[in-house]
């Protein structure tokens, strides 16, 4: 076999093994984004959240969602196994990503919550985070409607 051939089939098995390999490890092939459902928490400090990513060559059952918060005790709601998991837990007890998920705040003594996501890859074991976005607590929402209330009674007078 000549050298120049050695080197075009050399290059041309590289370059299928880099197709067919590498796609699913790139952050720009995957991406993960999140909107919860409410602004504000629900009575029982929980929200949903609605997932937008796009997977390519890859299943949603390929990865885990864990919850982080500037605000302590966050839980995720685990479908499989029907309990709450805490941001704490090993990444096994996470539930699979989904494209509606429920959170949930132990404490609801906060003014808000800045939440973000880590999504890990279980195959690879790379992990993904969403973009930050804040969700206010009942309590802190309605103390400013209460406030905005009254100022607005202060200029009619």
């Amino acid at each position: 076999m000549h050298a120049k051939t050695f080197k075009v089939v050399f290059l041309l098995t590289l370059i299928y093994f880099l197709t067919i390999f590498l796609p699913p490890a790139f952050a720009k092939e995957t991406y993960f984004e999140f909107i919860p459902a409410s602004s504000v928490l629900s009575l029982e400090n929980e929200v949903e959240i609605l997932f937008k990513y796009e997977l390519i060559n890859l299943k949603e059952n390929s990865f885990r969602v864990r919850p982080a918060s500037n605000v302590k005790y966050t839980q995720i709601w685990n479908d499989e196994s029907e309990k709450w998991v805490s941001e704490s837990a090993l990444w096994s007890d996470f539930p699979v990503l989904s494209k509606a998920m429920k959170l949930k705040f132990l404490s609801g003594e906060f003014s808000y919550a800045e939440v973000y996501f880590q999504v890990q890859n279980t195959k690879t074991a790379l992990i993904y985070e969403t973009p930050r976005h804040k969700i206010w607590s009942r309590g802190w929402f309605s103390d400013y409607v209460r406030r905005l209330n009254e100022n607005i009674m202060k200029l009619e007078k």
